[in-house]
């Protein structure tokens, strides 16, 4: 059964700025201000408090990689770590290790890098070339998509996609200190997109990604058994024939099982769970089919317990649910927002929730929702079954804010990061709880 909030935005809380220096329930300028537009910040915390955000910036010609660290307490000094000046940064993901070090993945034309982050002594090394077009390709194609996982023991695994007449997905692991062979997940003859990758503890890594197919895009997944060194072949894991699977993601839990989620079309959620050496039948997640879905986002706790949070459109509302999993089954979906002025529910990463889980099994979510005709930015926190009450944490009187990143640490501290408009420039912004 939804249960339905509904609440009145006018009084909220508003975050307030401090510069660096970052309290709970504080908001700070971490960006080097006035170069030039900063925009789709992510965020990465490690077991200790301190975190790690990236963004693209502006210097009026092209928009290059920048970051800033946080050690627990405050932000450092903004600092670009990418240098190309002839080509616009594309893309970019990014993930802690279990010791502190980083890895930053980054596509910029027809070429993937990577850097790595040294927490003793707090430097990135310089960009390297993870692979180009012309290593497994014959002709140019842009890499696009690239996304990253990375164990506490600094395992890593890469996907990413080419741009091409028949588009298709890649992969490549990091282990035992040194990135392995390319590995090929789409078709060679059906084109392929989307890819999302997760890697466990002991190294095994879970890919999934959608592929066109009889009409449609099909939702497939491959495993890499790290024990053997191989790759399963990769599966189907849903058979709804009548819409095309879209914007797939998966996530281990502690016991090395996996929980893929996507959507079909623009009105259903489903979900499936893979326990080796097989996947369970995929299942539909929300209740009705009736309404418009925005990208679906899911968090785990460590100990099996899932959080899942999309946007809907219902009568000309528009609403923030959330599905909590509680390690047995899925419960009843909780509206957590009701608005009729939002109208920013698409499938681009600027408008979909952002959801983090800490080990305690509380989680924490943040949107960007149009209030007083500006995109404002929301926080909620869920807690012992239930949600809190939305605060507004975005400060911004004069234009727009998106936000596009969430982490939470083992001890319930957090950082949601975001982009505010100053009238001027775009800014990178931080929220702490």
């Amino acid at each position: 059964m939804y249960r339905f909030m509904f609440l009145l935005i006018v009084a909220l809380f508003v975050g307030c700025d401090t510069g660096s220096n970052s309290s709970s329930g504080s908001s700070a300028y971490i960006d080097s201000e006035d170069l030039g537009n900063a925009t789709d910040p992510l965020v990465v915390m490690d077991g200790n408090g301190n975190g790690l955000a990236i963004w693209e910036q502006s210097d009026g010609n092209v928009t290059n990689l920048w970051t800033n660290y946080y050690n627990g307490s405050s932000w450092g000094t903004a600092e670009k770590i990418e240098f190309d000046d002839t080509a616009d940064i594309g893309e970019y993901d990014l993930e802690f290790d279990g010791s502190g070090n980083a890895i930053v993945i980054w596509d910029q034309g027809e070429i993937l890098y990577f850097s790595y982050f040294d927490n003793s002594t707090l430097t990135w090394s310089s960009p390297e070339t993870l692979i180009t077009d012309e290593d497994y390709l014959s002709y140019t194609a842009d890499v696009t998509n690239p996304k990253l996982a990375v164990n506490d023991n600094g395992d890593a695994a890469v996907v990413w996609k080419y741009e091409l007449t028949i588009d298709s997905t890649y992969c490549c692991i990091y282990e035992n200190g040194s990135w392995g062979s390319v590995k090929k997940l789409g078709s060679s003859i059906y084109r392929s997109a989307s890819p999302e990758v997760d890697i466990d503890s002991e190294g095994n890594v879970m890919t999934i990604y959608r592929q066109y197919g009889s009409g449609r895009y099909k939702i497939k997944a491959c495993y890499y058994d790290s024990s053997e060194a191989s790759w399963d072949t990769a599966l189907e894991i849903e058979s709804v024939d009548s819409s095309s699977g879209i914007l797939p993601m998966c996530i281990f839990d502690s016991n090395g099982d996996v929980l893929a989620i996507w959507k079909y079309g623009n009105y259903s959620v489903y979900f499936n769970k893979y326990s080796d050496p097989s996947w369970d039948t995929a299942e539909q997640l929300n209740s009705s089919s009736d309404y418009y879905i925005g990208q679906v986002r899911i968090a785990e706790d460590g100990n099996g317990n899932r959080l899942a949070v999309w946007k809907q459109v219902s009568n000309s509302e528009y609403l923030v649910n959330t599905k909590y999993y509680n390690g047995t089954e899925w419960e009843d979906t909780v509206v957590i927002e009701v608005t009729t002025t939002d109208t920013d529910i698409t499938n681009t990463d600027n408008t979909c929730p952002v959801i983090a889980m800490d080990s305690d099994g509380i989680g924490y979510i943040s949107w960007t929702e149009q209030f007083n005709d500006l995109d404002t930015v929301l926080f909620s926190t869920f807690e012992n079954g239930e949600w809190s009450t939305p605060i507004t944490i975005s400060s911004n009187t004069l234009d727009d804010a998106e936000v596009t990143g969430i982490a939470a640490d083992d001890s319930g501290t957090g950082i949601v990061i975001y982009s505010e408009s100053d009238g001027t420039y775009d800014n990178i912004k931080s929220y702490h709880f």
